[in-house]
């Protein structure tokens, strides 16, 4: 079972169990990838239109809500991730900054808020700790990871070795996707590019067992 596999069985579970929220506030995220196999993408696209109705009929989260879900589980602090683009994160950093610093954050969720702040370009100096190392960094100054020399070069390599094989190909750009997400606050330097091509390659070989 692949990665595409998974992620639909993921959502048809969440569906089964009546958590439409959480399934839309999933199906939203991978769409937001810069690189899904199209038929992935179309079965992505008519769940969320199945949902969506009822998704719109619900509030959006406040943002003392939004704050709360960060320091709540997982599936929590994810939701209160796909709602950070609509606050301005210059004026919550205070807050923030706590959830940035919790070990037991979600890693994903951390990456997601650094993301959002970069994305925002705060000018503020922001501490994070990932993999218990202890980063100072101002997001203004970081690159998207998706803009990253590493990341462009590691998906040239990608591209020229997969080539021929167009969903396995979409299923390492998403890998390296989520690898340069996972880095942040650190960008990935051009020569860095090899090794996370070798890295995503590793991991689909292992998949597929070749």
């Amino acid at each position: 079972m692949n990665y595409y596999q998974e992620t639909s069985e993921k959502i048809e579970a969440l569906l089964s169990e009546g958590k439409k929220q959480e399934a839309a506030s999933l199906i939203r995220e991978e769409l937001s990838m810069p690189y899904i196999p199209r038929e992935f993408e179309e079965k992505l696209k008519e769940l969320l239109n199945t949902i969506e109705p009822e998704a719109k009929e619900m509030p959006a989260l406040s943002e003392e809500k939004i704050l709360n879900y960060l320091h709540r589980d997982t599936e929590k602090q994810l939701i209160a991730c796909e709602a950070l683009p609509q606050l301005n994160l210059r004026r919550l950093l205070p807050k923030l900054q706590g959830f940035l610093l919790m070990e037991d954050r979600d890693p994903l969720a951390k990456a997601l808020l650094l993301r959002e702040l970069i994305a925002q370009e705060i000018s503020e100096e922001v501490e994070t700790e990932v993999n218990g190392v202890r980063y100072t960094f101002v997001p203004k100054y970081c690159l998207l990871p998706e803009e990253s020399d590493g990341f462009q070069k590691a998906a040239e390599i990608l591209k020229e070795r997969y080539l021929q094989d167009p969903a396995v190909l979409q299923l390492s750009l998403q890998l390296l996707q989520e690898t340069v997400l996972a880095a942040l606050p650190v960008n990935m330097e051009e020569d860095d590019g090899e090794w996370l091509a070798d890295d995503v390659c590793s991991r689909i070989e292992a998949a597929f067992g070749r």
